[in-house]
């Protein structure tokens, strides 16, 4: 089983029901992205990009509630973005790290 490292600073960006985005940085020797649903009953979808990710819902990531993800990452991502299925503001945290 691989194991998890966070590396350098979490971005946690605030979702509602239209696109949110928030800077990133992943740091040198990262390959990969935690991604943390925080909402107790919201659906939220997520993107990456090299720069300003723009979120559509029901995109190619969404996470259930109280729910988190690993994904490989590129390590030219700055950008990430969160859409919730409602109103909210829900917390939706990127922490980039390493697998291995």
């Amino acid at each position: 089983m691989d194991y998890f490292t966070p590396m350098g600073a979490s971005t946690s960006v605030s979702a509602t029901g239209s696109n949110v985005a928030g800077a990133f940085t992943m740091p040198s020797g990262a390959n990969c992205i935690h991604i943390a649903n925080t909402s107790a009953t919201l659906y939220v979808s997520v993107a990456m990009a090299a720069s300003g990710a723009t979120t559509t819902l029901g995109g190619s990531l969404t996470i259930p509630p109280m729910c988190d993800i690993i994904v490989a990452a590129n390590p030219q991502i700055a950008s990430v973005s969160a859409i919730g299925s409602g109103a909210g503001p829900t917390a939706v945290v990127f922490t980039p790290g390493r697998t291995g």
